[in-house]
């Protein structure tokens, strides 16, 4: 597997994630546990490209995520 396939495999882990808690957080007043263990597994992940691809990797990659 290239660097490039990885990189892309770990952005889609994080993009699951994200759609994993928003569905879950989808009419409910307060997130539940399994809510905040996605959301945790999610900053690991982040915190992993991070330290992989570097800073402005990260950056980049958030601002993908938040107009998602």
């Amino acid at each position: 597997m290239t660097d490039i396939q990885k990189r892309k495999k770990l952005e889609d882990k994080i993009k699951q994630c994200d759609l994993k808690s928003l569905a879950m957080s989808m009419g409910k007043s307060e997130p539940g546990e399994k809510f905040w263990l996605v959301y945790y597994q999610r900053c690991d992940l982040l915190r992993q490209y991070r330290e992989k691809y570097g800073e402005e990797a990260h950056h980049q990659l958030r601002g993908q995520l938040n107009n998602f």
